[in-house]
């Protein structure tokens, strides 16, 4: 198992898991299905079996005793990425994290009382409506240029979709994310 997890392969081959969230929603399972009867998939069963079971049961619902897909424990609409990339929007809510966790040791305390609460959310509004100000009377930050040709390189690999085999497709985003 050791050996596996430091082979690049393996790495790619998850990341195809996780390259999931850019194919079209109503093409997530039969894009898994394929990516599972895949030869690195087949190859590895023994070792990946679980995760790929957990993957299966919590993102695209397990099956029941019919053999009938059970709803995910997380619908696909939800985490999946795709129209977002194609829209250029953000793919994740790494900004309300910060707010929850810069909120958080604000109050300095798991379960504050009401009066520490109001106070904090007193703080945290006149932080923000500096941070607001601040944006306002300054030009708007651009994205670094790494970051420009990694959102370029993975809009034109999810663009593929369609025009490669579901692996190829797959595995192209694999390298991007």
């Amino acid at each position: 198992m050791r050996e596996l997890l430091a082979d690049s392969s393996f790495s790619l081959s998850m990341n195809m898991l996780t390259a999931l969230a850019f194919v079209p929603v109503t093409d997530v399972v039969a894009s898994f299905e394929e990516l599972d009867r895949s030869d690195y998939f087949n190859e590895h069963r023994e070792v990946l079996e679980e995760y790929l079971e957990y993957f299966s049961k919590t993102w695209l619902g397990g099956f029941n005793r019919r053999g009938v897909r059970r709803s995910p424990l997380f619908d696909t609409i939800l985490w999946n990425c795709r129209e977002a990339v194609l829209n250029d929007l953000d793919k994740t809510n790494n900004f309300s994290e910060g707010f929850n966790r810069g909120f958080l040791s604000l109050l300095s305390y798991s379960h504050p009382s009401l009066h520490k609460f109001t106070s904090g959310l007193l703080k945290k509004q006149a932080l923000v409506v500096l941070d607001m100000e601040q944006y306002l009377s300054k030009e708007p930050s651009t994205p670094r240029q790494s970051q420009l040709i990694s959102l370029r390189r993975l809009k034109s690999a999810v663009l593929k979709y369609g025009e490669v085999s579901t692996l190829e497709f797959l595995r192209g985003v694999a390298h991007c994310i």
